[in-house]
């Protein structure tokens, strides 16, 4: 499991400046899909216990879109860009131009938009802990998931068992002209590569 202890404030600085410049190629990789001026915000980092992670969405009867991928490699994990249901429309109406309100519900074409940010984001995140740290890992193809917020994380924690009692959280917002959304980006490695990407990134960037 996790040990709390391993996640020191150097360590959290390391995951801001690695989820800030994964964030920036993501906006620069869906600026060229949407055509217009794109960026996150900066990322806030957090550690949170999965058993408390629908609190932080709403409750576990909330609904909700997820987009999920599991990394593999040498850096082992999931990973997962989870909306509210109402923020998964607004950025759905954001990344395809419409105008705000527009999307009601998620079809075939809102979830191929919202595959598209999640993928791109967690691939850019990826190639970021790689080119750092050396530990090849590569992404699944994304799966988007509506359903409520229970529903979803039981896909998490399922796939989570014996691996970590707690998921990194990377709190940012996508802007695209003038229209904001918040996001929350989780990130659960496997803990038997835990301590060798801790000493690989904080050595990259001490």
């Amino acid at each position: 499991m996790i040990a709390e202890e391993i996640f020191t404030t150097q360590l959290f600085d390391v995951l801001n400046k690695m989820a800030k410049e994964g964030f920036n190629h993501a906006a620069n990789g869906l600026e060229g899909m949407v055509g217009q001026p794109l960026r996150f915000h900066e990322p806030k980092t957090d550690l949170v216990e999965l058993l408390r992670l629908p609190d932080s969405l709403g409750g576990l009867e909330k609904e909700a879109v997820g987009i999920y991928l599991i990394a593999d490699g040498d850096f082992r994990g999931q990973i997962m860009l989870i909306l509210p249901l109402e923020k998964g429309f607004e950025m759905a109406d954001m990344v395809l131009q419409r105008e705000p309100g527009t999307t009601k519900e998620l079809n075939s074409l809102e979830r191929s938009a919202l595959a598209e940010v999640g993928n791109l984001t967690g691939s850019f995140f990826l190639s970021t802990i790689e080119r750092i740290t050396g530990l090849a890992t590569r992404p699944s193809p994304p799966a988007v998931i509506v359903d409520m917020v229970g529903a979803i994380l039981n896909i998490v924690i399922a796939g989570s068992a014996m691996v970590s009692d707690y998921a990194i959280m990377f709190e940012t917002a996508l802007e695209v002209s003038g229209q904001t959304t918040e996001a929350k980006f989780w990130v659960i490695p496997d803990t038997e590569v835990l301590q060798r990407f801790k000493e690989r990134s904080i050595k990259a960037y001490g």
